[in-house]
Formats: C-alpha cells, structure tokens, sequence
C-alpha cells in the first residue's frame, strides 16, 4: 500500500510542478466521482445548511468556493479551490455537484475531507459525467 501513496503523491506533485509552468489561471478540475460505497456513505452523513455555513467558514482563509446552478448538468455545483500559489492544492479545483447547493458543498467537502485526507487532491481522478444521486 505505501508504494501506491508514494505513486500517487508522485502523480500529485508532477501535476502541481506542470501547473506551476503555466498561465496563473490554468487549472486542473478534479472531478471524480464517488463509487457506490462513497455514495452511500455520504448520503448518511447529517449536513444541514448550518454545517453548511461552518464548513465554508472553517475553510474560508484556506480556500475559496464558488457555488451555482450548472445548466449542462442539470444540478448545482460547488467549486473548491486553494486561495494562495504555494498550496499544496495549487493549480487544483475540487468539484462536486448535488441536487441543491448544500448538497454539492456536502460532496466537495467530502471529497476533500475523506478520499483526500484534506491533502494532496492531485491524487483524486475521474469523469464528471455520473448521474446526480444525493
């Protein structure tokens, strides 16, 4: 397992190195998708608009989000995205979509707090096209 950390941590920061070559605005999304499990466990977490509030809140120095209603996808998005260059997350934005805008916040923070540990995000990957099923 420690050679599959280290592979991804590898892929992580050859990406961020890649980025870091780049225009300041060039970015990668992270738009992976949760696996039945994931979704499962997501669904039985409590997130109310209050949580909702206190996330964005506890994150706001760290990160910015952006939050809107996607017409391509038919549902809300949240967008999470490192606010300084030097962060281990930079040249990164997490997504993650739901049904209403505290459901697409509650599955980014997801992502960011259980699949990356709130670290290195260049380790998540995959498609954005599932269906929304929050």
């Amino acid at each position: 397992m420690g050679t599959d950390k280290t592979a991804h941590e590898k892929r992580g920061a050859d990406i961020r190195a890649k980025f870091k070559q780049q225009k300041f605005n060039d970015v990668k999304f992270i738009n992976r998708e949760l696996n039945s499990d994931e979704k499962s466990e997501l669904k039985a977490i409590e997130f109310s608009d209050s949580d909702a509030w206190l996330a964005m809140d506890k994150y706001s120095e760290e990160y910015k989000f952006t939050l809107r209603y996607d017409e391509r996808s038919a549902c809300y998005s949240c967008f999470m995205q490192p606010t300084g260059m030097e962060h281990i997350n930079a040249g990164f934005i997490l997504a993650g979509r739901g049904s209403s805008l505290v459901k697409a916040l509650k599955q980014t923070l997801y992502k960011h707090e259980r699949l990356a540990f709130e670290q290195d995000w260049g380790t998540l990957n995959g498609s954005s096209h599932a269906d929304i099923d929050d």
